[in-house]
């Protein structure tokens, strides 16, 4: 599902102009001088992992921080953020499964394009499993993980936008057919009949 709303947020200029609008006015100037801090070796700053996670909150509803301890366990050494669609959970929030690669394009029985879930995601090279983040047990890599509430969900976190997928789904769809219309010629798609005989000019 997660592949699903990143489909339409990429194939939707109108819904992609909203998510990026609203969490570019949310971050607005972002954490102040704070922000500049320097949060792993990937040079990135506390602002910069601010934006990607309003950026999955306006997604997804939610967003994971890859925490990183230092070996003494008593602080944070890294702070990372970890792209919402990589990740899946199992049902209570106590694990945490990430690799890049959850599904395969391939076609059905009437070939058709279809996109499916890969049978073994565990053998992918990138593979790992997180425990979650946890104050009182300081060691190694954990997953921080933030979901917006929503009444009568438990593992996953559901957007604000969910009532309009439908919507945004058929401008998708919209703008599919009139772009396969012009690459075809714009061929005759409909026919009027007329049973009154031939109308007058006007």
């Amino acid at each position: 599902y997660p592949d699903y709303l990143l489909d339409l947020y990429n194939r939707s200029a109108k819904h992609n102009a909203i998510v990026n609008g609203k969490a570019k006015y949310v971050f607005g100037s972002g954490l102040g001088k704070e922000g500049d801090e320097i949060v792993n070796t990937e040079n990135e700053t506390f602002n910069d992992i601010l934006k990607k996670c309003i950026l999955d909150i306006e997604l997804f509803a939610g967003f994971y921080l890859e925490v990183i301890w230092d070996r003494g366990g008593k602080n944070i050494a890294e702070l990372r953020h970890v792209c919402f669609s990589d990740v899946r959970s199992n049902k209570d929030n106590s694990k945490f499964y990430y690799t890049d690669t959850w599904t395969k394009a391939g076609v059905n029985d009437k070939d058709e394009p279809v996109i499916r879930g890969i049978s073994n995601p565990q053998e992918n090279k990138d593979w790992k499993v997180y425990e979650p983040y946890d104050e009182k047990n300081k060691k190694g890599k954990q997953l921080f993980f933030y979901k917006a509430y929503r009444p009568g969900l438990k593992t996953y976190p559901l957007p604000e936008y969910q009532g309009a997928t439908v919507y945004i789904d058929i401008d998708v769809q919209i703008a599919d057919y009139w772009n396969n219309a012009i690459h075809n010629g714009l061929s005759a798609s409909h026919l009027i009949n007329f049973y009154n005989g031939i109308p007058t000019d006007q």
